[in-house]
């Protein structure tokens, strides 16, 4: 299967891209809190969800990460409003939605924070639809 010149050019910067990436992830995203946060502040909208992605699975480890990650509520990018607003939840501990809840007015934001509410939530008390 022969594949054109420009085809074959993409497939290498592609590929290139993919490697950088995993070897930034496994020795610097990983390590450290300070170095997540450090990326989190990047310009480059992909890595700064990839960061908040990880600071999320860090969970209450990632607290020192809360000002940053609050900052980044309001963002005008949908994305990494979702992402910031995980990480919040995951590193907030108990007071995660409330933070959330409190500290951003935008639509995706808030959805991550119900969202994690809703598990706890009782229906019990609703009445029935009988």
């Amino acid at each position: 299967m022969r594949v054109r010149p420009g085809i074959a050019q993409r497939l290498i910067v592609v590929q290139a891209t993919v490697i950088v990436v995993l070897l930034t992830y496994f020795f610097v995203w990983r390590r450290t809190t300070a170095g997540l946060e450090a990326v989190f502040r990047s310009s480059d909208a992909d890595r700064r969800v990839a960061a908040a992605r990880l600071l999320a699975e860090k969970g209450s480890s990632a607290a020192s990460a809360l000002p940053t990650l609050v900052g980044a509520l309001d963002d005008p990018d949908p994305r990494i409003r979702r992402a910031a607003a995980e990480a919040v939840v995951a590193a907030g501990g108990p007071y995660g939605v409330e933070i959330v809840l409190k500290a951003s007015s935008s639509r995706e934001a808030r959805e991550v924070a119900i969202r994690h509410l809703l598990p706890w939530m009782r229906w019990d008390y609703l009445p029935s639809s009988r």
